[in-house]
């Protein structure tokens, strides 16, 4: 059973005991939980504070990755037996048909598992049979193109998990195998109402609604960031034409300026034409750098404002100081090649 006070879930847990010994049959509440994989190269654009593994959601799941069956139910119940003494794993066992035995409706990939445990409680040696059914259904993103970013469907995932009908009977060591068509008839008498039904569905549609609207929001961030730098792009090419302008007009005008030039010119070891002093103070007095362009086999003026430059071989460049930046590890898509300054 499960009320909503406000914004928040309260959880109720049922159990019954025999005061006279050890016995006892506990059931537990809904077991929620949600994991957001996001490969290594998207998560630079992941925004606000992120949940950590076992931390409590909005809407009530808890975060953690999605485990195997049993695992999953063993970690629930070292969680919920923390005080047991002597805590030992006695056996384990797949049980396809539990939920229909419980006359629970169908969910995605329903699989119901069992453990037993044993354990010494008030200095008697205990034995507890652990039931419950695992769900878990995935999502991910549609197949995604921002500017030169292109993501493959599913690349993002959401993997909604956990348990139902969580319930467990407790009996003293060599006694709960012949007890167990009782704490069966306890669990089968355990019905959830529509209203209840309805509700988990809402939750459930809720967190997959939500997830969706965060990929929204990442596309949206996506797009303005390509917009400002297509914007930076296009500066970066008006300001070379404009450079490209004023040497064209100065070298074509009447002025000598043979007098700048090494009267030996020469060549270098590639056979390429070397560059004076004088040009690559003409450079400086710019604020250029001429750079061997890869992509063309020629070269080209970039401002001189960063150190280091880099080019994809489509038109695209990149400059910097920082002598750790790579356009890779900056998000950037393509295969980026440091240019070399024409000597």
């Amino acid at each position: 059973m499960a009320l909503r006070l406000g914004r928040k879930p309260a959880h109720l847990q049922r159990y019954c005991y025999d005061p006279a010994n050890a016995e006892a049959y506990f059931a537990y509440p809904l077991l929620r939980l949600d994991s957001i994989e996001v490969p290594p190269q998207y998560r630079q654009y992941l925004r606000g504070k992120q949940a950590r593994p076992g931390e409590r959601l909005p809407l009530g799941a808890i975060s953690m990755p999605q485990q195997p069956p049993v695992k999953a139910l063993a970690l629930f119940i070292k969680q919920v037996r923390t005080d047991a003494q002597n805590l030992k794993w006695v056996g384990q066992q797949d049980l396809p048909g539990l939920a229909q035995a419980l006359r629970l409706n169908p969910w995605p990939n329903d699989h119901g598992v069992a453990i037993k445990v044993s354990y010494d409680l008030n200095g008697q040696s205990i034995e507890e049979a652990f039931f419950g059914v695992y769900y878990y259904s995935q999502g991910g993103n549609e197949a995604e193109s921002v500017g030169q970013l292109h993501m493959a469907a599913n690349t993002i995932k959401q993997t909604n998990w956990g348990f139902r009908a969580l319930q467990s009977f407790r009996a003293p060591a060599g006694t709960l195998d012949n007890r167990m068509p009782f704490f069966c008839l306890i669990a089968k008498s355990l019905t959830y109402n529509p209203p209840w039904q309805q509700l988990a569905t809402r939750i459930h549609d809720q967190m997959v609604a939500a997830f969706n609207q965060k990929l929204q929001q990442g596309y949206e961030q996506l797009r303005a960031r390509q917009a400002a730098m297509a914007q930076m792009q296009a500066q970066e090419r008006e300001f070379n034409k404009s450079i490209d302008a004023f040497d064209q007009n100065l070298r074509s005008s009447n002025f000598d300026d043979s007098w700048l030039r090494d009267a030996t010119g020469g060549g270098g070891a590639s056979g390429r034409p070397t560059r004076s002093s004088f040009d690559h103070a003409d450079d400086l007095i710019r604020g250029v750098d001429t750079l061997n362009d890869p992509s063309t086999g020629g070269t080209i003026q970039l401002t001189n404002l960063g150190q280091y430059h880099f080019t994809d071989g489509f038109g695209n460049y990149r400059s910097t100081d920082d002598p750790n930046y790579t356009p890779e590890k900056a998000g950037e898509v393509g295969t980026w090649t440091q240019m070399t300054e024409v000597q």
